[in-house]
């Protein structure tokens, strides 16, 4: 199957996804806005539920918050520090236009979509960056 920006399957109900961000608490870097950051964790969810044809379930959040540095629990510090800066670029203004979380998550290799947060978690505890915009 394709990847990429304007590629993949538009999974079912993936607007579950921002109900279910409304649940979770999660840390904001300085200069970030909440519904930005909820989009972006949608987009992520969203991407990982439609590869298994689904709706987004909570282990698609609990991946795109680790992905995206929101969920920091084993990571480096160097690792966060630079995914928080990132996240002021890639979607500041993501309600404003949305094509750029289209084309953020079509860059996220297909593959690092379909792992668990727990095998996320340990690839980046081990220094890898799994998200290289």
């Amino acid at each position: 199957m394709k990847w990429g920006s304007g590629f993949g399957a538009v999974g079912p109900d993936s607007g579950y996804a921002l109900s279910l961000i409304g649940r979770r608490d999660f840390e904001l870097a300085e200069g970030e806005h909440r519904p930005n950051a909820a989009a972006a964790v949608a987009a992520v969810a969203s991407a990982r539920s439609s590869l298994y044809g689904r709706a987004p379930i909570g282990k698609d959040i609990d991946l795109a918050l680790v992905l995206l540095g929101y969920d920091s629990e084993d990571i480096p510090t160097e690792i966060t520090t630079e995914l928080a800066r990132g996240r002021l670029t890639w979607f500041s203004a993501a309600g404003h236009h949305p094509g750029k979380l289209v084309d953020f998550v079509g860059s996220i290799e297909a593959d690092v979509i379909r792992l668990t947060a727990d095998q996320a978690r340990a690839r980046m505890a081990g220094g890898e960056r799994l998200i290289t915009n």
